[in-house]
């Protein structure tokens, strides 16, 4: 493959490989001679297995500039996720001013493999507004057009082949709006065209931006399309918008809400009417129900009977919505994790995180029996958002997880959190390349039809470790506390408790899960459910079930050979479950045994320390 290789040369992209050699013969134009300098251009059609019917896109983000800075802090990288593993404190993010708005809006939420990034550069154009925002900060990028040509190299070889720019948050043309979202998407199209323009092929380009009454940001994504027309995301499938370029915008019921005469002008082009606006949001309606025929979605949930949840653990069929007819074909969108629809991942079962590719891969089981039109993948590189005020404020002891007892703790999270309730897979500095390398796998699979692993991570492996853990309480006899508790991981073993009018269950108190019952107002939250691990392995804990047969009281321990003797006590030879030895983002919250001496009873506390006037001991280790 002389071209491409050729390619690779002149861009100097660090890993750039040839295709592979089914691929011969799909560049439009070869090259005359050997040696010849002059190249064809680049395209998205030569991308592995290419298919206007099928294609495979993800959701690409360009808002880095701001936690590119935030983050590096005096010579130091600060993310979330340090600070749930106690490298770093929150008060690192804000260079000494807790009202950092950028600090406060854009933390990292981890590292990128590669380094933090950003895609700004400054420009001098009179008709831009000044770029006051990135000149007070003193806010460069390093070598964005490294950046673009390692990702446009990374994405091509995944099989990508188109990226949606989200860029839904920016409606006015202003200095937050060109450096969050403006002038990164310009750099983007400038830099990926000249890979392009030397035989390199690039995926196209797809922008998701705000069209509201009264915005002209639109006219100025609509340049680059026309700057750009064989980058900008065309449809190809055929059918009446055979030949469009596709812009979607956000169509949410709030200050972005579209304008009708807005979406005509964008559709008009000019007079050339050759582009097709398309709706994307979530899959939650006004009305309450769930689901869009014509609408995309740029993250869509697992279901169980239509309703959203985010308990993968035990759940077949991951079912999430489709767009089964929007303007230019059907769609389904997979991901590596979700959150609860207007919830928090930073708070309990409102996101079910990466579960080392479980959930991704219950995704993606779901387009490989839809094969939309479109599949989306969201997303390859957000890494970063915000602390916000949450709707549950009002609830005693409400921190995020793991930072229960952190003063910046009381600040929920959306979008993303730590390392492991995000949607990034792009490899980063926790994980490595093993999400990249299931995306990967998930992509070859969709495309192909065949399974195979790719890093050592296989899509159709469905195989896990994780393990659902209940928590029962006697019913409360008026004391305010329950004189027993009992822990459990079988379904089939709790059904008799429940089915009992002396035994409940201990609820999560946010909505989400469907594996445990949820309630706000939760009296003995802290000795909630959680999840933990259900075999052994690296910095792993085991924890085990006694049975004190002298007062018919369950406790954990993980020290049975001390705690458990026989006969007196029962239970101590087989582990119940394993707990993390070190906290970090997949395992955020702490898993402590309680003791209240006056009823002679154990419990446990997860996240939180016992309550008042119950004994409390280090950590037994860190659970989900």
């Amino acid at each position: 493959m002389l071209l491409l290789g050729l390619g690779c040369f002149v861009a100097g992209l660090p890993g750039c490989s040839p295709l592979p050699s089914d691929s011969e013969g799909l560049l439009e134009v070869l090259p005359r001679a050997l040696g010849e300098q002059s190249l064809v251009r680049g395209s998205h059609r030569t991308i592995a297995g290419y298919d206007p019917t099928h294609r495979v896109g993800i959701l690409y983000f360009v808002n880095h500039t701001p936690p590119t800075f935030t983050s590096n802090t005096s010579g130091t990288s600060v993310t979330v996720e340090k600070v749930l593993r106690g490298t770093n404190t929150y008060s690192q993010f804000y260079g000494g001013n807790p009202d950092n708005g950028f600090a406060v809006g854009y933390l990292y939420h981890h590292q990128p493999q590669a380094g933090f990034y950003c895609l700004y550069e400054t420009v001098t154009d009179p008709t831009y507004p000044a770029d006051a925002v990135a000149h007070a900060n003193n806010w460069w990028c390093p070598d964005p057009a490294g950046t673009a040509a390692r990702h446009a190299q990374m994405l091509v070889a995944a099989g990508i082949d188109y990226v949606i720019l989200d860029l839904s948050n920016n409606v006015a043309l202003d200095a937050g709006t060109l450096l969050l979202a403006l002038r990164p998407a310009e750099i983007l199209f400038r830099e990926w065209d000249k890979l392009r323009a030397q035989g390199i092929p690039t995926p196209q380009i797809a922008v998701w931006a705000p069209t509201p009454a009264g915005s002209t940001l639109w006219q100025r994504y609509l340049k680059l399309y026309n700057t750009y027309p064989d980058l900008a995301l065309t449809h190809e499938a055929g059918g009446s918008e055979q030949g469009r370029k596709v812009f979607f915008y956000v169509d949410a019921a709030d200050s972005r809400r579209p304008d009708a005469s807005l979406l005509h002008s964008i559709h008009l082009n000019g007079g050339a009417a050759d582009v097709r606006p398309v709706p994307m949001w979530t899959h939650a309606n006004a009305d309450g129900s769930f689901g869009s025929s014509y609408r995309w979605a740029f993250m869509s949930p697992c279901t169980v009977s239509g309703k959203p949840v985010t308990s993968l653990v035990e759940l077949a069929e991951c079912n999430q919505p489709w767009t089964s007819g929007s303007a230019i074909g059907s769609s389904v969108t997979v991901g590596p994790s979700y959150q609860h629809e207007g919830g928090y991942p930073s708070l309990p079962f409102q996101s079910p995180g990466k579960l080392r590719g479980l959930t991704l891969k219950k995704q993606f089981r779901r387009a490989f029996s839809l094969r939309p039109t479109y599949l989306l993948v969201s997303g390859f590189n957000e890494h970063a958002s915000g602390r916000w005020d949450s709707a549950y404020g009002h609830l005693p002891n409400l921190y995020a997880s793991g930072l229960e007892y952190d003063a910046h703790g009381v600040k929920q999270f959306i979008d993303g959190y730590g390392a492991e309730f995000t949607r990034d897979l792009e490899p980063t500095h926790e994980y490595g390349s093993l999400y990249w390398d299931l995306t990967r796998s998930c992509i070859n699979r969709y495309k192909s039809g065949t399974c195979g692993a790719v890093g050592g991570v296989d899509c159709c492996n469905l195989g896990h470790d994780y393990v659902n853990v209940h928590s029962l309480a006697e019913v409360n006899q008026g004391n305010g506390f329950a004189f027993k508790h009992f822990v459990s991981v079988s379904r089939s073993e709790i059904s008799p408790f429940l089915s009992s009018i002396y035994w409940r269950a201990v609820c999560n108190r946010f909505p989400g899960t469907n594996d445990f019952c949820v309630n706000t107002g939760e009296p003995e939250y802290q000795a909630g459910p959680f999840i933990a691990f259900s075999a052994a392995g690296t910095g792993r804990t085991a924890v085990y079930r006694c049975y004190n047969t002298n007062n018919g009281k369950h406790f954990l321990s993980i020290n049975p050979q001390a705690e458990c003797p026989a006969p007196a006590i029962t239970g101590g030879s087989t582990p119940l479950f394993y707990v993390s030895a070190s906290k970090n983002g997949e395992t955020p919250r702490a898993l402590r045994r309680c003791y209240h001496r006056t009823y002679g009873s154990h419990f446990h506390a997860v996240g939180l320390r016992c309550p008042t006037g119950t004994e409390d001991a280090p950590p037994f280790g860190f659970v989900k």
